[in-house]
Order: C-alpha cells, then structure tokens, then sequence
C-alpha cells in the first residue's frame, strides 16, 4: 500500500463516513490509513470490532464517532455540525449507511442530501 501513498493521498482532508457497520468501517480505515482524519456516523460505535482508534493514534490522525439515526432529520443535522465542530471541515462525504425502514427514510435522506449541497 505505501506504493499509492502519493498517488492516493488524502493528507489533511477529513471524511465523513455514515454507516459505521458493514463496508463503511473498512473505507474509513482505507482513507485514515491514507493520511485522512475520520468521521464515523452511525446508529452504535462497535468499539471490539473497531480498529480506527488504535490506528489513529498510530498514524497521528483524529478519529471522531458521531451517533446518529438517519431516520430523524433532527439527528441528521445534529451530525453533520457536530461533524464539522470538531474538525472545522468535511472534505470527504461516504454514504455507506444502509437503513432497513421504509418509514420516513425518503424524505431524511433527501433532507440530508441538501443540507450538505448547500
């Protein structure tokens, strides 16, 4: 992997990765491992299964996790300025969330598509 450093750099860019479960774990770990400070946004920190800590501290990056429930559009906009709080700014955005409610997911999704084309 040190072959594409250069290449596939993301040194002091940060990433917002919702969906903490499933591929968003192995993406933010890629992107950290990269040179880029991470966001991870999910409904539960999987903390056993969760190298990005130990990583982070390795590589002298920040590692933030942001609870959130994609469901409510209030806890979407809690996220995303909590985000942005406590890294001043959100280069890279990974939607990697997988929601299996069909109740009200459009119109949240939607909400949090805008806020951050705004």
């Amino acid at each position: 992997m040190d072959d594409f450093k250069n290449v596939f750099s993301f040194e002091g860019k940060t990433a917002l990765i919702v969906g903490g479960g499933g591929i968003g774990l192995p993406i933010a770990q890629a992107l950290m491992e990269n040179g880029a400070d991470i966001i991870l946004a999910g409904a539960k920190e999987k903390k056993a299964e969760n190298p990005l800590p130990e990583i982070a501290k390795k590589n002298h990056k920040k590692y933030f996790f942001v609870k959130v429930d994609l469901l409510d559009a209030k806890s979407c906009t809690n996220m995303a300025e909590e985000a942005a709080l406590k890294t001043g700014r959100i280069d890279i955005l990974v939607n990697a969330a997988g929601v299996n409610k069909l109740k009200k997911r459009k119109n949240t999704m939607m909400k949090l598509g805008t806020m951050f084309l705004e």
